[in-house]
């Protein structure tokens, strides 16, 4: 089966097959869709087109097919001039049965799509046929034999037969030993895919193993992290408050001078004010007793004055 599948050849054609049948039915959804947007005369036109474009192709084709001798590029080129032909009748067939055209253009998809899948799968026969044909040695030893001349004597003919039930024997020893070889690359090859599913499950394991340590590691890392942020973050609300903290005490101890300083000047000023007070009213006492001595004086100065002056008058009578 492998050595079938990795037969370049064989690879090509069935993936070009599967290819062709893609394109066809991407091709006949494309018009459905288009029948939705589109009126049915001009899709009609659009399907003409496209039946002179497939016929073109398939005159390419047969020329490179008449230049190359090639089957393959001779098939392509009937199948494209069976999809140009197909194309073409359409519009007859619609009118003519009276289908539907969606309905039509998706049974065409598929019967396209299940001829190229039918034809990949009988390459794929043919392929495998020559394979197993290429093991067996029973048609190089009948090219091999020789023909065997009948005579008349028995003995003759009696060692012709045991020569031939010989070669008959070697033949099946022959195909025995094919077919021990055919059970024993089948067996290797199960051992082989055993043991390949073996290392696919231990890889498997391994690495399952290794993604959950790396996802261990990784939610370890993640909660390092988050744990190292939240420290960070109580750190800072930490600093912050002793911060505001600091600040509020500053600014209180800044207030409190700032009041001091304030209640020290208003005593200063009122001390100064109370003194100035204080001498003004002891200016103004002294002032007032200072009046008063002058005023005594000045009675005392009268009064001795008029005694003068009455002692003068007495005198004088």
């Amino acid at each position: 089966m492998e050595k079938i599948i990795n037969d370049k050849d064989t690879i090509k054609a069935i993936f070009f097959n599967i290819i062709k049948a893609i394109i066809l039915i991407l091709y006949f959804f494309a018009i459905n869709i288009a029948l939705k947007y589109i009126d049915e005369k001009v899709i009609y036109e659009y399907i003409k087109i496209f039946a002179i474009v497939y016929l073109l192709l398939g005159i390419i084709y047969l020329e490179k097919a008449y230049k190359n001798d090639s089957v393959p590029n001779v098939i392509f080129a009937i199948e494209l001039f069976v999809i140009s032909a197909h194309t073409l009748s359409i519009e007859y067939v619609i009118n003519k049965f009276k289908f539907e055209l969606a309905i039509y253009l998706l049974c065409s998809s598929y019967i396209f799509a299940i001829y190229y899948v039918l034809k990949s799968i009988i390459i794929y026969t043919k392929a495998k046929a020559n394979y197993m044909k290429s093991f067996s040695d029973v048609p190089e030893i009948v090219k091999n034999e020789k023909p065997i001349v009948k005579e008349a004597k028995r003995k003759e003919e009696k060692e012709d037969i045991k020569d031939s039930k010989k070669d008959v024997e070697e033949v099946d020893e022959q195909n025995g030993t094919l077919e021990n070889k055919m059970e024993i690359e089948k067996d290797n090859k199960k051992e082989v895919k055993s043991k390949t599913k073996k290392v696919a499950e231990e890889n498997k394991k391994e690495a399952d193993a290794k993604a959950k340590k790396t996802m261990k590691k990784e939610a370890d890392t993640k909660n390092k992290k988050a744990s190292i942020k939240k420290e960070e973050k109580e750190a800072d609300t930490k600093n912050k408050k002793a911060s505001t903290k600091k600040g509020e005490k500053e600014t209180d101890t800044k207030n409190k001078k700032a009041s001091t300083k304030k209640e020290k000047k208003e005593t200063t000023s009122k001390t100064s004010k109370s003194i100035k007070k204080d001498e003004k009213i002891t200016s103004k006492k002294t002032k007032s007793k200072n009046e008063e001595k002058n005023e005594v004086k000045d009675t005392k100065k009268a009064d001795k004055s008029e005694k003068s002056s009455e002692n003068t008058k007495s005198t004088k009578k």
